[in-house]
């Protein structure tokens, strides 16, 4: 269960699609907002998410 919706965002690099959405905090009692990669895979997009802290890419 997703407590919104969810937007793509080209990265800075003019290449790397990012996957923006909001995810709840562990305590379930608020949202975050996470961005992470989009992987594509032979079976389709995944992204490795949510993430809770800043990724180095």
């Amino acid at each position: 269960m997703g407590p919104g919706h969810n937007s793509t965002a080209l990265g800075p690099d003019g290449k790397t699609l990012f996957m923006v959405y909001h995810a709840w905090d562990a305590a379930h009692s608020g949202r975050q907002m996470c961005i992470d990669p989009i992987t594509w895979t032979a079976d389709g997009p995944r992204v490795d998410g949510p993430s809770t802290m800043p990724r180095q890419l």
